[in-house]
């Protein structure tokens, strides 16, 4: 993407990461990790293409954004289509150890395809920096219509999370969630899932990390359990 920085703000245009991508992130105690985060269960990984974004200058702790995927179809679609398109506001409050979060958005296609399906979703988030730990919540909720306005589905999204610092450079992070999709036929899916790690800082920039995440998938008798373990080398550019 690029974008235009001042006093007036931040304006992006191009592939950018959704709003709620950003926020989830900002609210797990394992940030965008593939395997780790737990927010992943909820918020979508992919970016949203042919995006403007904004974000207002910090207002005494207060930061609003706005986003809009532009649709990249024409408004004729095949019958139970959905058109293109997508848009997310999102307000931040940070004050001292404590930081708040609130996005929504309207989603339906944010790349060129077409889909059968639109979702309205919304997801809360707080953290808390009490020194010796630092505590992470969130909630959500998505409701997915097909193109006549019927129900599809409803998901409900929680987790918590706590980074604790144990040493000078290094820190334990450790969260658990569950997604919750509710149908209007057919047994309610469930999935929980587990992660806990072990990070150590190496510089400013990079660090080294090791863990591991369980995860449970249930409906109705059938259910499917993984474990996952991760080692790696993180630097920010």
């Amino acid at each position: 993407y690029i974008g235009l920085a001042g006093d007036f703000g931040t304006v992006k245009l191009g592939n950018q990461e959704s709003l709620f991508k950003t926020e989830a992130a900002a609210f797990d105690a394992f940030g965008v990790s593939p395997v780790l985060a737990v927010s992943k269960l909820f918020v979508d990984s992919e970016s949203w293409q042919n995006t403007i974004g904004y974000t207002s200058p910090n207002l005494s702790g207060l930061t609003l954004s706005a986003q809009h995927s532009a649709k990249e179809n024409g408004k004729a679609v095949a019958a139970g289509q959905v058109n293109g398109g997508a848009t997310a506001v999102a307000a931040n409050y940070t004050v001292g150890a404590l930081g708040l979060s609130a996005v929504y958005g309207d989603v339906r296609s944010v790349d060129a395809s077409v889909v059968t399906e639109k979702n309205q979703a919304w997801l809360l988030g707080a953290s808390y920096d009490f020194g010796v730990v630092k505590a992470f919540a969130q909630y959500g909720q998505n409701k997915a219509e097909d193109a006549a306005g019927a129900d599809v589905s409803k998901d409900k999204f929680y987790q918590v999370g706590a980074v604790v610092p144990v040493t000078q450079a290094g820190s334990v992070h450790a969260a658990f969630g569950q997604v919750k999709a509710s149908f209007p036929v057919g047994a309610d899916e469930k999935e929980r899932q587990f992660s806990l790690a072990y990070h150590h800082a190496l510089s400013k920039r990079t660090s080294v990390y090791a863990g591991g995440t369980y995860a449970k998938w249930e409906k109705a008798a059938a259910e499917e359990k993984t474990t996952t373990l991760a080692v790696g080398v993180r630097h920010a550019f």
